[in-house]
């Protein structure tokens, strides 16, 4: 992409200024790394994957002839140097040093050798120096020497020995000199965060630079359903190889749990390690520096795709980065599992949901008239809010059930006629709180008893009826997610709330880990400052969620909720692809609040354009674009946030 050999851009407009060039042969690498998608061993499932090539690090590495390559690079002034990696092969020495040479005759550009210790010995070192090389990589990998040898040694049937890879890093310091050599480690290979940082310790000692990167299973290894090591561990090691590559710190000035390894404490009082954390360089990509001094070798999105999970930043981090950062080491964060590259088969169905709360009939569907599933209020009709969008309205449709045994005689009543799902809600009492704390050992019984999905919504939980969720087995618990105080303190009438106390509601569900369905509310408020849909997004970064669901503030008739300004569906679009982005592997759907007539139309197509998994009460048509799209519909009289 970089030298124009492909189409493509990079996330946020970074810049790749290093070349990195893999030497490829028919016979391939002669290494058996357990975790590496270039081993020799290496199998794809080609019925899931039939144009599928080897993958390293992550990412694809076509194949290119040297000399476009070559001829290309004078016309791309920002790359900073190239770097030549081996495999294991018997020709990659003699063919690194003529693709070095090369490279010298057609270029002033440094060039680095990563290197494979097993077939470089001190004489090679000496001819890559010669042939132009100034910095060596070294990938070592594994912290411990056992690691080594059970994924890269005698016990997978590997040809490369630990003694080997750090006998020639001390011969590559001494001939290339301090600062001039890297060594490569994964992390998330076995090691405690104890293993790696003594492993840090012992490169920085021998005059060596540790580059960093973050375990991704790669298709067809023999590790490729291992997961990547969990980001609270990668942001501490990210930090102890910064501070101790800086000489700032060693070994010696960690504490580490005597128990687990982990690192307890990095030795430096709290407001210089956050000086540390704020200058962001701990957290950016480790690699050979260019010309300039900066790093060169900044492999964009090598070993974690783009989005809020990313690991190595090739750019600075921005102050929302920081602040996840922040939030990734104090361990408030949960991955997404990583896609498996491509070769997990795209969900092809996408399913419509017209929960029986009210009548639904289009072309493609018509209610049945049985009450599937239905809302339940246990304030009855009363509400202590009256939000300005509602008033109480929506109260109105439901079943009242003011004591947990009106909800029992309520449910076996309608078992009968086919029930199978109940919403439990209410109005809200001045606090944003629904009263359901009571009825929760109730609907555990309706579960275990009569078999139903139970659902729980309340704008708000505190501690109380978080705790009192534990008792409900409830199948999904529904919270309102908002990112304008404009939304949260006049519509919803919360004057003393903040967006913090949005976020402490989710804290407080995902401390008790329970089933979380937020309803992001997307709004278009005259005068708010903007971006309050990022902000809702950016409190469900990292969290567990059982599903997504993204609704749009609606005034229900005879409401206003004052100065409104049109829906901006290019705004729409961006919110909703962005969404998909930031949860790839989580069922996002579009709930029932939204504007109706084509507008509604349009924005069920965005929905579908973004690839969301479900959409409630979809407009005319939707089904059959959803069709031309090539995904097969498939209609549920349950809530959308039932979507499994």
């Amino acid at each position: 992409m970089t030298l124009g050999l492909k189409p493509g851009r990079f996330w946020r407009g970074a810049r790749l200024y290093c070349i990195n060039l893999l030497l490829a042969y028919e016979d391939g690498c002669a290494g058996a790394c357990a975790y590496c998608g270039l081993n020799r061993r290496r199998v794809v499932e080609m019925h899931n994957a039939p144009d599928a090539g080897p993958t390293f690090i992550r990412v694809e590495w076509p194949v290119f002839p040297l000399r476009e390559i070559l001829a290309r690079l004078p016309d791309y002034s920002h790359v900073q140097r190239v770097c030549i990696s081996m495999v294991a092969h018997r020709r990659a020495l003699d063919d690194t040093l003529s693709v070095a040479d090369a490279v010298r005759r057609n270029s002033a550009v440094p060039i680095s050798a990563l290197i494979t210790p097993t077939l470089v010995d001190a004489g090679g070192l000496k001819r890559l120096r010669r042939a132009g090389v100034d910095k060596i990589g070294i990938a070592i990998d594994a912290a411990t020497p056992e690691i080594f040898d059970r994924l890269r040694g005698r016990a997978v049937g590997g040809p490369h020995r630990w003694e080997t890879y750090w006998e020639r890093f001390a011969e590559a310091v001494e001939m290339f000199g301090r600062g001039n050599v890297g060594s490569h480690f994964i992390v998330g290979l076995g090691e405690t965060e104890r293993d790696m940082v003594k492993a840090f310790q012992a490169v920085h000692d021998l005059g060596g630079l540790n580059q960093l990167f973050s375990f991704y299973p790669e298709a067809g290894s023999a590790m490729e359903h291992a997961d990547p090591p969990p980001m609270a561990a990668y942001r501490r090691l990210q930090l102890a190889a910064h501070l101790i590559d800086k000489g700032r710190i060693s070994f010696d000035d960690f504490l580490f749990n005597p128990e687990t390894g982990t690192i307890a404490s990095f030795g430096l009082p709290a407001d210089e390690l956050e000086r540390v954390i704020a200058d962001g360089e701990a957290f950016m990509t480790r690699g050979c520096a260019g010309s300039d001094g900066h790093v060169a070798c900044n492999r964009p999105f090598a070993n974690s795709p783009p989005g809020p999970a990313l690991r190595n930043f090739p750019f600075p981090p921005a102050s929302d980065d920081l602040e996840r950062i922040r939030r990734q080491l104090a361990g408030g964060w949960r991955d997404e599992p990583p896609p498996m590259h491509r070769l997990r088969p795209v969900r092809r169905e996408i399913l419509f949901f017209a929960p029986s709360i009210k009548h639904f009939d289009t072309d493609d569907y018509t209610s049945s008239g049985k009450p599937v599933y239905i809302a339940a209020s246990v304030t009855g009709r009363h509400c202590d809010l009256q939000c300005l969008h509602c008033g109480g309205c929506l109260l109105q449709r439901t079943y009242p059930v003011e004591t947990p045994e009106a909800l029992w005689e309520l449910a076996v009543r309608l078992k009968d006629q086919g029930l199978r799902g109940v919403l439990l809600t209410g109005g809200c009492t001045d606090d944003g709180i629904v009263p359901l704390a009571g009825f929760c050992p109730m609907l555990a019984r309706l579960k275990s008893e009569l078999g139903l999905e139970t659902t729980v919504h309340s704008k708000l939980v505190d501690r109380h009826l978080a705790d009192a969720l534990c008792l409900s087995r409830a199948t999904a618990v529904l919270v309102d997610v908002v990112g304008s105080l404009d939304m949260l303190q006049r519509v919803y009438r919360l004057p003393d709330k903040t967006l913090d106390d949005v976020r402490r509601s989710l804290d407080l569900l995902a401390e008790r880990d329970l089933p979380v369905s937020p309803h992001v509310v997307l709004d278009n408020l005259a005068g708010g400052d903007g971006g309050s849909g990022d902000r809702a997004l950016a409190m469900l970064e990292g969290r567990a969620l059982r599903s997504l669901v993204i609704v749009m503030l609606m005034a229900l008739p005879g409401h206003s909720v004052g100065p409104t300004i049109g829906w901006d569906l290019r705004e729409v679009r961006r919110l909703f692809e962005k969404a998909r982005t930031m949860f790839p592997k989580t069922p996002l759907l579009l709930g029932c609040a939204r504007p109706l007539g084509p507008l509604q139309k349009q924005i069920d197509a965005i929905a579908l354009d973004a690839g969301f998994d479900g959409i409630a009460f979809p407009s005319e048509g939707t089904a059959a674009r959803a069709r031309e799209l090539g995904r097969t519909p498939r209609f549920s009289e349950l809530c959308c946030s039932l979507l499994m």
